[in-house]
């Protein structure tokens, strides 16, 4: 195996986190009762943080690609069904790629959207006022 770091979190720790905070604002903005969004300049926000996590995940994706190569490169892989290790790496750095692909493609498209919801107001308001709660988390 690798040699792993004990300075840092563990990837998966941390990707199971985040899947429990993605899981939340789900459930935030779509259960009953659930507090409704209070002007557009929260969902421009909420879309541009959006964008950013999208384009980490397509980050995080290459990681994932690289130290799979790196581990085959210096044989420390195997299928446990039997089959070749090259058809599975294969395979796998194929749908990697394609998911890294899909999450760029995930922030152009969120980040084309902000760009139009950032001009966005609640009727009957104008100027700073009616987006002074927006934050650009990029």
């Amino acid at each position: 195996m690798l040699p792993e770091s004990s300075l840092s979190p563990v990837p998966v720790d941390l990707a199971v986190r985040a899947t429990r905070l993605m899981r939340e604002l789900r459930e935030a903005v779509s259960s009953p009762g659930a507090r409704d969004w209070q002007s557009p300049a929260e969902i421009d926000r909420t879309l541009a943080t959006l964008t950013q996590l999208s384009a980490h995940l397509a980050g995080v994706l290459d990681q994932g690609s690289l130290w799979l190569e790196l581990a085959d490169k210096r044989h420390l892989l195997r299928d446990d069904r039997g089959r070749t290790t090259a058809r599975t790496m294969s395979r796998a750095l194929g749908e990697l790629s394609r998911a890294v692909d899909e999450s760029r493609s995930l922030s152009a498209r969120l980040d084309e959207a902000c760009q139009h919801t950032t001009h966005l107001t609640v009727a009957g308001t104008t100027g700073p006022a009616a987006t002074a709660s927006k934050e650009d988390p990029r």
